[in-house]
């Protein structure tokens, strides 16, 4: 039995690249001993995306509620170790610190993860 190979142009690559990349999700947690709330990491977090939070507010990937009180909030993925900046709501940046940071996990797209400076 044969198989086939498919080739794929450059263009057609990145177009699949990207697709996939607005589709996988990561299981992240809010990272621990981290308290700063300067609206300063969003405007990082839209700066590196493209993206802008719009005035009418997000569904929270942390608690799953529309909110419109968002700050870019430093969360980690355990399996790699890598922490991002992704948008979360005040309430839960706040609530899910030190101790509880261990009790929520949840999954945000990749597309929406920015890697954190170090």
């Amino acid at each position: 039995m044969s198989k086939k190979v498919v080739k794929i142009t450059e263009h057609q690559f990145k177009s699949l690249h990207e697709y996939i990349n607005a589709h996988l999700v990561r299981k992240v947690r809010h990272l621990e001993n981290s308290t700063d709330t300067s609206e300063t990491w969003i405007e990082f977090w839209e700066e590196n995306t493209g993206y802008k939070i719009p005035a009418e507010g997000i569904t929270c990937p942390s608690c799953g509620e529309t909110q419109t009180d968002i700050l870019g909030g430093h969360v980690t993925d355990d399996a790699t170790g890598e922490v991002f900046i992704t948008p979360v709501c005040r309430g839960c940046n706040s609530k899910y610190k030190n101790s509880q940071a261990f009790t929520h996990h949840f999954h945000v797209k990749e597309a929406y993860l920015v890697r954190a400076p170090r």
